[in-house]
């Protein structure tokens, strides 16, 4: 939300983001290229500047006759698509940590006689398959 966060202050963000990024696919001093990205910012004021999540750079797309038909090759690589691939890739990370979260929570929440019952059926279930396979 930009609610606290200006334009101004986002694209700061971003700019020094990506000047702080290896210089490796970066444009050379004499060449430009269009740049976007994806900033969070809190909303209650702050002096904090905005979160950077996402930056793309990027002018091409690939031709015709350069696609791949088994999808490959990233067709578009306009800076906006990019950033948006970035975003996304940072958004699933955030799912996949908030769930790794919640299962730690819900062990944490069991009972004594639960943690005790799983710690004994783990403990037993090595004999079991070993009894099994006799």
């Amino acid at each position: 939300m930009l609610k606290d966060c200006s334009a101004m202050q986002v694209q700061q963000a971003v700019q020094s983001m990506f000047q702080a990024m290896p210089k490796t696919g970066k444009p050379q001093p004499h060449e430009s290229t269009v740049m976007a990205g994806f900033a969070i910012s809190c909303e209650e004021p702050s002096s904090t500047p905005p979160w950077v999540v996402a930056v793309g750079t990027g002018t091409k797309c690939l031709g015709g006759s350069k696609r791949c038909p088994r999808g490959t090759l990233v067709h578009d690589s306009h800076a906006e698509i990019v950033a948006r691939r970035g975003l996304l890739k940072w958004c699933y990370a955030e799912v996949e940590l908030a769930l790794s979260q919640l299962q730690q929570h819900q062990q944490q929440l069991q009972t004594p006689v639960e943690q005790q019952e799983d710690l004994h059926h783990r403990h037993n279930q090595p004999q079991q398959q070993q009894q099994q396979q006799q």
